[in-house]
């Protein structure tokens, strides 16, 4: 798979940039849903190493404001020309020296309460990446929280409460090999500081200079697949800290005693591996290691799949219900598309489908299968258009219920089996490619009835 390599260069060690999304043009086009410009074709580096990939989950490919800036569905981590990590150094309690650090700009700082501080210094041997919802020069990747379902620039931004934070998450990655990328909570704000209130937790973890640590508010959470990116993972979620240490989660997000120490977990790491998950309270995001096992399947793979199930259905010839208009097949453009009951997974045929149709609520697509008669989700197939989302690349055979996206077996049970953080206590399973809710064991396997 050919991959489009970043312009990575930075003047300062601490600033960052779009530039480590894309390349520069001459005649930037302004963005209206970013202060970033959309950029022209990427400049590739004679020597560049390839980090790894972070996909938001719940979209399908890109972002329905579009993909453009720093606001997109998916990014790629490449070595910077110049690094532009730092790493703890000094340790302050006295209040008057706390908030002299606090207030200068030109030194990286983390407070904890008001009392105690801790300054960062350059580290040569890391570059960093700052995730969150602000869009400055400070935030490498901006994201939004997700919404379910949503298909449409006005949908997407109809929410107007936020629970990711304006500076989430930072992942430093080593420049030597192999390459480690690990997950830190927090990331400095325009004036080079993170800000833990009274509300977060903070305590001492060790008798060294830089001894603090914590927590912020509504959390970054890390979930390791032990088994890997395969269908027989076991997921279990950790709290990260702006150590990057790693602790069991809380019994509820966002709640915090100033008194109360936690216990790290010391067997295991804040380090990133393929397919791990990491949750911002609001917005998932997976990890694609730039050293997978396979490479995922390109667009027009995707876009040859989606003939040959058609062709397929066609050819078993599966009759629609006659009350329904229909097609002789369903091509990549045409405005008709193939629908099936999630409930028992029967085709239903070809049917025209109206954009508008997306936002009626579930208990309104409701039909009784042409089939057998069960009564289920009415919706159109519709296919999986984001490659690093598989976990198995074969021919789609199964769908994700109620939503309808197609995917291959081994793809819907690894998702299935998946829980992502939902509010302050509670978890499900989604479908990756629309964020929505799945019913029942999540999937139901496409089946073509033949009635000639």
């Amino acid at each position: 798979m050919k991959r489009s390599f970043a312009n990575t260069s930075h003047s300062d060690p601490g600033s960052t940039s779009s530039g480590s999304l894309s390349g520069s043009d001459s005649n930037p086009k302004k963005c209206k849903y970013c202060s970033s410009s959309s950029s022209g074709s990427p400049k590739k580096e004679s020597n560049n190493v390839y980090y790894g990939e972070l996909v938001v989950i719940g979209y399908n490919g890109k972002l329905p404001t579009g993909n453009c800036g720093k606001l997109r569905s998916k990014f790629e981590l490449k070595k910077r020309k110049i690094a532009n990590s730092v790493k703890a150094s000094v340790k302050y309690t006295i209040k008057a020296e706390v908030d002299k650090r606090i207030y200068d700009r030109s030194v990286y700082c983390v407070r904890y309460g008001n009392f105690s501080a801790v300054t960062y210094e350059f580290d040569e041997d890391m570059d960093m990446y700052q995730i969150g919802r602000a869009c400055d020069d400070f935030v490498d990747f901006q994201v939004l929280d997700t919404v379910p379902g949503a298909e449409t620039a006005l949908e997407q931004t109809a929410l107007t409460h936020s629970t990711v934070s304006r500076y989430a998450a930072r992942i430093v990655c080593s420049r030597h090999p192999p390459y480690r990328a690990r997950l830190l909570a927090g990331a400095f704000d325009h004036n080079r500081n993170i800000i833990l209130g009274n509300a977060t937790c903070a305590q001492k973890i060790s008798d060294n200079a830089c001894d603090m640590d914590g927590f912020t508010r509504n959390g970054v959470l890390l979930l390791h697949p032990k088994n890997g990116f395969t269908a027989g993972s076991v997921p279990v979620w950790r709290e990260i800290s702006v150590c990057g240490k790693v602790y069991k989660i809380k019994d509820s997000r966002g709640v915090y005693e100033s008194e109360q120490l936690r216990t790290e977990i010391t067997n295991e790491s804040n380090i990133l591996t393929d397919g791990c998950l990491i949750d911002l309270c609001g917005v998932t995001l997976m990890w694609r290691s730039g050293y997978g096992k396979h490479e995922p399947p390109t667009k027009s793979v995707l876009d040859q799949v989606k003939l040959q199930i058609s062709e397929m259905h066609d050819a078993q010839g599966s009759q629609p219900p006659p009350s329904l208009p229909t097609v002789s097949g369903s091509k990549p453009g045409e405005k008709t598309m193939m629908f099936v009951n999630t409930e028992c997974g029967h085709i239903q045929g070809h049917y025209t489908w109206h954009a508008d149709q997306n936002r009626k609520p579930l208990e309104e697509r409701m039909k009784n299968c042409y089939h057998c008669k069960i009564k289920g989700p009415f919706v159109p197939v519709r296919f999986g258009l984001e490659p690093l989302i598989h976990q198995d690349f074969s021919s789609p055979t199964h769908v994700f219920s109620p939503c309808g996206h197609a995917i291959a077996e081994q793809t819907a049970r690894y998702w299935a089996n998946i829980t992502i953080p939902h509010g302050s206590k509670s978890f499900k399973s989604i479908c990756p490619f629309c964020g929505v809710s799945l019913c029942g064991y999540g999937f139901v396997r496409m089946i073509f009835v033949d009635d000639k």
